[in-house]
């Protein structure tokens, strides 16, 4: 049977990310973890994640949180 291969992801200045590196999806994380993952340069992860999947979480967060919150994380990101 299928045995996935589970990677967390630990960072002092995020929470955690659960990642299944062999199918290269990323399986669940927090909103800042996720903000986090694709607004930093993951050249050296073994995730390869395109533009569309980024667009598609910028696309579809309001699924899973509230603009204010979104854009909150984004705000505290980056200042």
């Amino acid at each position: 049977g299928f045995t996935p291969n589970f990677k967390k992801i630990e960072n002092n200045d995020i929470d955690e990310l659960i990642i299944d590196e062999e199918a290269n999806i990323l399986l669940r994380g927090s909103l800042k973890s996720i903000i986090n993952f694709f607004t930093t340069d993951n050249k050296n992860n073994k995730l390869k994640i395109d533009k569309h999947v980024k667009s598609a979480f910028c696309l579809t967060y309001k699924s899973f949180t509230t603009t204010n919150i979104f854009f909150d994380e984004l705000k505290e990101r980056f200042l």
